[in-house]
């Protein structure tokens, strides 16, 4: 039997994610995530050029705006994923206030799946 180790519910909601490019040229690729909670998310993307407890930064654009909020968080697992790859981060950094909506309508979408 698994323990899981999470202090936190983690709700699925799926939001854009702005990464660092994976190559040496700057600019950007894209992501999605996963999941979310109060400590961390889990985003799916390109191969991420990132290892375990680096510290990243990325933008997550807020769930029904288009606008994105900046966070710092550190790389605690990687796991491969067909040609995409799944990376599990923990917050250091991140607007209280987007989190708070993020959260909001995480919650709200769990509701509404509940109810059925």
């Amino acid at each position: 039997m698994l323990i899981d180790k999470r202090r936190y519910i983690r709700f699925e909601v799926p939001l854009d994610v702005i990464l660092p490019s994976t190559g040496n040229g700057g600019g950007h690729s894209t992501g999605v995530i996963k999941n979310f909670s109060r400590e961390g998310c889990c985003i799916e993307s390109n191969n991420l050029d990132s290892q375990l407890d680096e510290t990243m930064e990325f933008r997550i654009r807020l769930p029904k705006k288009d606008l994105y909020t900046y966070v710092v968080g550190d790389v605690i697992w990687k796991q491969p994923l067909n040609n995409r790859c799944l990376t599990g981060i923990k917050f250091r950094e991140i607007d209280k206030e987007a989190k708070i909506d993020i959260l909001d309508f995480a919650y709200d979408t769990w509701i509404e799946k509940m109810k059925g």
